[in-house]
């Protein structure tokens, strides 16, 4: 435990690549949703990969929310950015896999 980084550290880290991260995965659930449109006709049709992006892009909006207006730090925020994660890479291994 003693070679890992500080809390605050990681807390002020992940902060930034949330920050720049949640931008550009909106736009990227955007432009998928305009691709989707043209090629299927619709979009969120129970597709799960659609699913767990926008469930990740929730997360991410709330722990973006929740450190600036309520002020959380540290743990909560550290869980939810993981939970995010998550369902990121729950999004990308539908992409690959099925």
């Amino acid at each position: 435990m003693d070679k890992l980084p500080n809390l605050q550290i990681v807390d002020e880290v992940n902060y930034r690549l949330v920050t720049i991260g949640f931008p550009l995965f909106t736009l990227a659930i955007q432009a998928g949703a305009l691709w989707s449109e043209s090629a299927m006709v619709s979009y969120l049709r129970g597709n799960p990969q659609d699913v767990f992006s926008l469930v990740a892009w929730l997360i991410f909006a709330i722990v973006l929310h929740m450190r600036l207006t309520a002020g959380w730090r540290g743990k909560r925020v550290a869980v939810l950015s993981i939970a995010g994660f998550i369902g990121v890479l729950f999004a990308f291994m539908r992409l690959i896999f099925f």
